[in-house]
């Protein structure tokens, strides 16, 4: 008999269920089951039940083709300024990265909005920046229908990169992620991301946060100061040149490791997160001006 529908189950412990309205189903005839371990082929007929995992050429269904669309607003030059001099101030004071977020609302084209700066609480010591509680706390005040699209952070007397750190925050939040590096240079460096669903998109072409060689000077809100805490009764980490120092109130109290060992020891362990951050060289990511 042919099949003039394919519908789709899901595989809850040891029972099936339709996907939509959540109804166990005790002998389900034919359709596609998904499972934790992947999509399979269901088909049941008198004397026999098949369950058979899918790779590829499902019956019935078309040719899908992989594909990344990404349409979020570049972050503005005034957002970028706004960052720069943030992070300068947070630098001067605690000789110490910064970290600044950034939301869009959900019930307005995307396109057409602008960046609401948040910044949230944080700790900082030398080449650390802690704001897991910071970022909690604005979620839980975000108002309706806005959420968290973009983070910028800094790497004050460094290149800027996504270090292995960096990766294991940003692999979980889907959006923007800018490293503003040498921040006492003019220009300074600038490395920008996207990350989407577990996956890293480093090779974009667009502009995703505007940026000049030249600026004004501006003034940020004192607050955004107040937000930023030193850590405290622990060494921090410092950089000089190519080098980290032990660190306690931003002096250097002894060398620790090379950049580059640094850098190595925090790789992230995940095997698969790194193939994704390395090996994503075909996507087209178009974003909307």
């Amino acid at each position: 008999m042919a099949k003039t529908s394919i519908p789709l189950y899901i595989q809850r412990e040891k029972e099936i269920f339709k996907l939509q309205i959540g109804e166990k189903v005790d002998d389900p005839e034919y359709g596609v089951l998904l499972g934790n371990n992947g999509l399979f082929l269901l088909d049941t007929n008198v004397g026999f039940r098949l369950i058979k995992k899918i790779t590829d050429n499902i019956p019935g269904l078309g040719f899908v083709t992989e594909k990344n669309s990404f349409y979020y607003p570049p972050i503005p030059f005034d957002v970028y300024l706004k960052a720069l001099t943030f992070f300068k101030q947070i630098y001067t004071k605690y000789k110490s990265e910064g970290l600044m977020l950034l939301t869009l609302h959900r019930d307005a084209p995307l396109s057409g909005q602008q960046y609401k700066i948040r910044i949230p609480k944080q700790v900082v010591s030398g080449g650390k920046v802690d704001y897991d509680k910071g970022i909690k706390e604005i979620n839980a005040n975000l108002e309706n229908e806005e959420f968290l699209a973009a983070s910028i952070h800094s790497h004050p007397s460094f290149g800027a990169s996504q270090s292995g750190i960096d990766h294991g925050d940003e692999i979980k939040f889907d959006g923007i992620h800018v490293t503003l590096g040498m921040i006492e240079k003019d220009p300074p460096e600038v490395h920008s991301r996207i990350s989407l669903a577990g996956q890293i998109f480093s090779n974009i072409k667009e502009a995703l946060i505007i940026t000049s060689p030249s600026y004004p000077a501006i003034i940020i809100p004192d607050e955004w100061i107040e937000q930023v805490e030193e850590q405290k009764f622990s060494p921090g980490i410092g950089y000089e040149g190519s080098n980290f120092f032990l660190e306690r109130k931003g002096k250097q109290t002894g060398l620790i490791k090379t950049t580059k060992e640094i850098w190595d020891s925090m790789k992230p362990k995940d095997v698969i997160n790194q193939r994704n951050a390395t090996k994503l060289t075909l996507i087209q990511v178009p974003i909307c001006a």
